[in-house]
């Protein structure tokens, strides 16, 4: 299938030609996306489906068993991508032509588009089995309402070149620089990306397996070895993490070169949280201080949780907060012009391709809510129809707010513990009160949203390579239709081999499977359903002020900007939700990496970005992307390594 254009009054265009519709696009953009297009590069051949299935496979396979475990090893998608575009080059007589890394795009978007849900909570710990049709049904049904929400945002969020979607941004670098290759004038890129990703691989598996103690080098210990106040102080395992500074990528990860550097406010908010709060937890009279500071049960008595709790109400009410003052302008121009075409070149030139028409997502929604009222009739729903239509409103309403803060900054804002709120308030008086709802509550309302927001934002990755945007929707629906069945007969599995270690009967002798996302799922039905939302504010009255605080943070800080625009202070860039965001996890248990986050960040996206921008445009992307697939490179062998037993020497 080709990629088939359609008459445009401003046709496919020489670079050279004009400059205009390249001054409307932010730098970043220009910078990245290919300035050219030929729309009749075949898409869709044969080999995309043979590609497709080998990579959607062992993809839906990981990252189905990766819940259930300790540590885990992430399926890259750039390994998918480096891989795809290897193998589609090889020469087969199938192939109609050679390999284009057009090609390569829509694999890669596949690859990752099966559904990770899993309906493990009612059968651990509930002892109840969904049968196999009500478990596809409901799986199939979660992705495709969430891409049918997206359809809400699309218009706003998908053309216009100012919602960068910045992770897409690096996949695009590192696609138009295999595709250079390809035509031997991105050979040093590439050449820069394989030798990061060998070394870097090499010297994070030291780090992961043979000295561990690099993951968290925390200097006050080492300089006084026998104080239990400056371990306390300077550990990153358990304490503070003052002057504690990491050498594990897994501790860094690539958000460094990809979030906008004003994002950089997550350090403040650790700042705030261990650097502040820890010290008042174990030192003022505010908290009674136990050892280990950091609790997952329900109820602790220095309230760790209740923090945790707090602050995710402050960041989820900050985000619509947010919203609501600083796009009221911009937000509602954009939606009333969502119809008119941009000027800019990457719009030129993607006006080549026929859209995605409503009709599609409408059909797709109407025929997936109606597999959703199957399940329920079944009896597997576990919560009244009702809750389940407030869920998909609750759905529609947060879906724009939402995106707009990732779509900006590549911050994913965690819903789940407002949606485990929420559904205790709705079933609370309810006589059968299901715990097991929670989990299937959250994900109409949760999970559904991050598959709309991973629909736009792969759209936008077709948009960046000048796909059409038929072949990006049909790439995504083959994915999950594939995908999905993947999942369920792994996580039929895993139950079958590793429940009575998922559900505490057993310990599993390598202390792999924990289960920690069941376990996460099973305490917010006990602490929302079982004990009920008025239960738990009677414990801690303070945790309704969360939403308080994220409504008036926002509005304090619009006011900073308008009243001092030009301040040193920077209120442009203070942002309350990534905050609250980051200070609603209690670092009483890991607070290494977060010094060293700061320090990359700040060399790399204000000095190299701002000094050296020449340098930091042609490898900051590609080096983001080997750096990523190093860790997945390593963690891939060493869960090899940990599956048959092998530890390191002593």
């Amino acid at each position: 299938m080709s990629r088939h254009a359609k008459k445009i009054k401003h046709p496919n265009r020489d670079p050279t030609e004009t400059e205009a519709d390249l001054a409307e696009l932010p730098p970043k953009v220009h910078e990245t996306f290919p300035l050219r297009d030929d729309p009749i590069i075949p898409v869709i051949m044969f080999r995309y489906f043979v590609l497709s299935a080998l990579f959607i496979v062992p993809g839906s396979f990981i990252d189905t068993i990766n819940p259930f475990r300790t540590t885990s090893a992430a399926f890259s998608i750039f390994f998918v991508q480096i891989a795809c575009n290897s193998a589609g080059r090889w020469a087969f007589s199938l192939n109609p032509g050679p390999w284009f890394i057009t090609e390569t795009t829509p694999v890669t978007i596949n690859a990752k588009s099966g559904a990770t849900e899993n309906l493990a909570l009612v059968e651990v710990f509930f002892g109840v089995r969904v049968s196999a049709v009500p478990s596809l049904l409901f799986m199939w049904a979660i992705v495709f309402v969430g891409y049918s929400y997206a359809a809400i945002a699309k218009s706003v969020f998908s053309y216009d070149p100012h919602f960068m979607w910045p992770r897409r941004l690096m996949q695009t670098a590192l696609l138009q620089s295999q595709a250079r290759e390809m035509r031997r004038s991105g050979h040093v890129q590439m050449r820069v990306f394989y030798a990061c990703a060998l070394a870097f691989c090499a010297w994070h598996f030291l780090a992961e397996f043979l000295f561990p103690t690099l993951s968290s080098v925390a200097v006050l210990c080492y300089m006084a070895p026998h104080c239990r106040t400056a371990n306390f102080l300077g550990s990153g395992l358990g304490g503070m993490g003052l002057l504690n500074f990491s050498f594990d990528w897994a501790n860094i990860t690539s958000q460094v070169m990809v979030y906008p550097y004003w994002v950089v406010i997550k350090f403040v908010g650790f700042v705030a949280a261990a650097w502040v709060l820890i010290p008042l937890s174990k030192w003022s009279p505010l908290f009674e201080y136990k050892h280990g500071l950091m609790s997952n049960k329900l109820f602790t008595r220095e309230g760790s949780r209740a923090w945790n709790m707090f602050f995710d109400y402050a960041a989820y009410a900050s985000g619509i907060a947010w919203v609501v003052l600083f796009g009221h302008v911009a937000l509602p121009r954009v939606w009333a012009t969502k119809h008119v075409r941009y000027s800019d070149r990457l719009n030129l030139l993607n006006a080549a391709y026929r859209d995605v028409p409503a009709s599609w997502y409408r059909t797709m929604f109407a025929g997936f809510a109606a597999a959703l009222v199957a399940v329920h009739f079944s009896g597997y729903l576990f919560m009244p129809w009702w809750v389940c239509v407030v869920a998909i409103a609750v759905e529609a309403v947060i879906v724009t707010p939402l995106m707009w803060l990732y779509a900006v900054s590549n911050f994913q804002l965690p819903i789940g513990t407002f949606n485990a709120l929420l559904y205790g308030f709705l079933v609370q008086k309810q006589r059968a009160r299901l715990a097991a709802g929670t989990a299937f509550f959250g994900c109409v309302t949760g999970t559904a949203w991050y598959r709309a927001q991973f629909h736009l934002e792969l759209m936008k990755l077709g948009f960046y390579n000048h796909l059409p945007p038929r072949t990006v929707f049909f790439a995504q629906c083959f994915g999950v239709l594939i995908g999905v069945p993947v999942n369920y007969f792994t996580f039929r599995w895993v139950l079958s081999s590793k429940a009575d270690y998922l559900s505490g009967k057993l310990v599993d002798p390598l202390h792999q499977s924990t289960g920690q996302t069941v376990v996460t799922y099973h305490i917010n039905a006990i602490q929302y359903v079982v004990l009920g939302p008025r239960r738990l504010f009677a414990n801690y009255p303070l945790l309704p002020y969360g939403f308080v605080l994220g409504l008036l943070a926002p509005a304090l800080v619009y006011l900073l900007r308008r009243r001092f625009a030009t301040s040193a202070f920077q209120f442009r860039l203070w942002n309350t939700t990534v905050f609250f965001a980051t200070m609603s996890h209690f670092y009483g248990n890991l607070s290494t990496g977060y010094l060293s986050k700061f320090i990359a960040a700040t060399v790399v996206m204000f000095y190299v970005h701002r000094y050296k921008h020449k340098l930091w445009r042609r490898y900051n992307y590609v080096m983001a992307a080997a750096l990523d697939t190093d860790f997945n490179l390593a963690l891939s062998i060493l869960f090899v390594i940990f599956l048959f037993g092998i530890t390191a020497p002593h």
